[in-house]
């Protein structure tokens, strides 16, 4: 087998998309034929046109968006694509909260149809000065273009362990798949990247515990004050009186708020002190950082109570969404691995997305970073394929080293200026200093 063997897979049938085409030509409606012209503008570009993959089987471990977006790359170079995702369907795809776009990425979804299919719709994009999609909308965009090009997506799966004598992935209900190529792409701190050998560090950005962001979704009645509600962005040294104001009418002393408006829920996201959360009793205890958000010393009718006074206080109605209503995490330290490349056997396994490094949350880094890191993935995946398995590490370690310098402040020194040249090459995407 190895990374390009395949061991008798044989090239690839025509696209699936392709042939519902053929079959039913011009009976297409207008939406399918603009979701067919921008499929055949992407599979049309260089990088794919000779289907370098079409003897390599690669299985995606996590159906999150860089997953989802790491099928759709490989789908193109016409590997043979299998996406497993650990959750049910329903559960996988029903996260509300919204994640921030840079340029690239919008432009990226745009370009598999986000203003045609529904969610996440006409609408999307509109607002140049906040773009940000629901993630389980953009799971569901990026699925049904997975499916048109051909990739499997099987739910309730997890890949337990790969068998390195028969470049197999073995799964959990003891299902045996054959694999080239591996992308691991199942969140922060993934077991399955651990018993691989992969090793993560933890980069602690202030003391643990120090950083807390706090999420609020509360539903939409589309009337014609919520309509009017406009979309802000807040940092406390950027509007002194404004947050000293907040702290005077709700007794939350916060250092970020931010406000995104959705079809079905408006969606804020804040930054109390976590001296704030122990006065205001939704925190119970601050001795134990460790065990600061478990469960049992969170108040969640305080935490609730806390997010609808914030609200209120900007003119936000305050009936909290029936489920991920009010929640609270810690972004103080974030993992990210050693290495984002390692050959098991004859497989070639790599990390992307939030397995390969946590994002700085308040920066809206999530996406990008994962979407980059998939198309690294990608890149280096052809190179293994063609049985260069050295500079397929080298080429990712290379695009790893640059990706974790990429943030709002530095994206100037680490990408390339415009997103509209960026394609699978890196030196496309990336300011290379050497190597690929």
């Amino acid at each position: 087998g190895g990374a390009g063997g395949g061991g008798g897979v044989s090239l690839r049938a025509e696209l699936p998309y392709r042939r519902v085409q053929r079959l039913c030509g011009t009976a297409l409606p207008w939406r399918a034929r603009s979701v067919w012209n921008l499929l055949d503008a992407r599979a049309q570009r260089p990088e794919y046109v000779g289907a370098p993959l079409s003897r390599t089987r690669a299985i995606i471990c996590g159906a999150g968006p860089c997953g989802l977006r790491a099928a759709l790359e490989l789908a193109l170079l016409r590997a043979n694509v299998t996406v497993l995702e650990k959750r049910a369907a329903a559960e996988a795809f029903g996260r509300i909260n919204r994640v921030h776009l840079w340029e690239w990425c919008k432009q990226d979804l745009l370009g598999w149809g986000a203003k045609i299919f529904d969610p996440p719709g006409g609408t999307f994009g509109g607002d140049n000065d906040f773009c940000h999609i629901g993630i389980g909308e953009m799971q569901l965009l990026l699925l049904k273009n997975a499916l048109l090009l051909g990739a499997h997506v099987r739910f309730g799966t997890e890949a337990r362990d790969v068998d390195d004598k028969e470049n197999v992935v073995v799964c959990r209900d003891g299902t045996r798949m054959p694999c080239d190529a591996l992308v691991i792409v199942s969140g922060a701190s993934s077991p399955f990247c651990r018993s691989l050998g992969f090793r993560s560090v933890a980069v602690g950005l202030r003391g643990k515990g120090s950083a807390i962001g706090v999420v609020a979704n509360f539903k939409n009645s589309r009337d014609q004050r919520e309509i009017a509600l406009r979309q802000f962005s807040w940092a406390r040294q950027f509007n002194l009186p404004l947050f000293s104001e907040v702290e005077r009418k709700t007794s939350v002393n916060l250092e970020n708020v931010v406000y995104y408006k959705a079809q079905a829920h408006h969606y804020m996201v804040m930054t109390p002190t976590k001296k704030s959360l122990l006065d205001l009793g939704v925190l119970r205890d601050g001795r134990s950082t460790n065990r600061m958000l478990h469960g049992s010393n969170v108040d969640l009718q305080q935490l609730s109570a806390m997010v609808q006074r914030v609200g209120n206080f900007f003119g936000l109605p305050t009936e909290l969404c029936e489920s991920q209503g009010a929640m609270i995490f810690d972004f103080s330290g974030v993992q990210r691995l050693e290495s984002p490349a390692t050959f098991v056997g004859g497989v070639f396994a790599c990390a992307a997305g939030d397995a390969l490094l946590e994002p700085f949350w308040p920066e809206g880094l999530g996406i990008i970073r994962g979407f980059m890191s998939a198309l690294d993935a990608a890149s280096a995946i052809v190179l293994a394929a063609q049985g260069r398995k050295d500079q397929a590490v080298a080429q990712l370690t290379a695009t790893y080293n640059v990706l974790k310098s990429v943030a709002a402040q530095t994206a100037g020194q680490c990408l390339q200026k415009d997103p509209r040249q960026y394609q699978l090459q890196p030196n496309t995407r990336y300011i290379l200093t050497h190597g690929p």
